[in-house]
């Protein structure tokens, strides 16, 4: 459904969320740091890291935006080196994750949305957008952007980019 742009994002969340149920906060953090460090960030693709270190080194400001919750959302942001992180936010309960979406989700138009909220709040950011993606669901937010890269894109975005003809940047690990 995903690749697709027809994911239900309410019942992913749910789905993905239903084992962290009940399971104290403290104790999902200790396992993500782990995912993090030994599943995600050896998948970091090395022009990524290139991409960061250059817009560091220029003072760029950046923000990482995904429909990925916002937990693994920020605590990848922050391995990357990168302070300002957006994700879908879940409710809290009883200590823990509830599995139930807390706002706008940042998927599809949300993002768009996000992003807006996020530099109401940030007056500091006054720069134009560039984004990167990869998937079709991105769509709003690259119509939105000041500037698109497209780093290996789905077959769906690849198509659409046929009357947009935004950069297409082939990343390998």
């Amino acid at each position: 459904d995903y690749d697709r742009g027809e994911m239900n994002i309410a019942d992913y969340v749910a789905l993905i969320q239903a084992p962290l149920i009940g399971v104290a906060k403290r104790d999902v953090d200790a396992l993500l740091a782990r995912c993090v460090r030994d599943e995600i960030m050896p998948r970091v693709y090395p022009q990524a890291w290139d991409l960061i270190r250059t817009l560091q080194a220029k003072g760029e400001q950046m923000l990482v935006i995904s429909a990925s919750v916002s937990l693994l959302v920020q605590a990848v942001a922050a391995q990357l080196g990168i302070e300002q992180a957006l994700g879908i936010d879940v409710e809290m309960a009883d200590g823990g994750y509830s599995g139930v979406i807390a706002g706008t989700p940042s998927y599809q138009q949300g993002k768009v949305l996000r992003l807006a909220q996020w530099q109401q709040a940030h007056p500091e950011y006054s720069g134009e957008v560039t984004f990167y993606t990869d998937s079709i669901n991105d769509l709003p937010l690259c119509l939105h952007a000041d500037r698109v890269r497209l780093v290996n894109p789905c077959p769906q975005l690849a198509a659409a980019n046929a009357q947009h003809r935004w950069p297409v940047l082939a990343w390998r690990l």
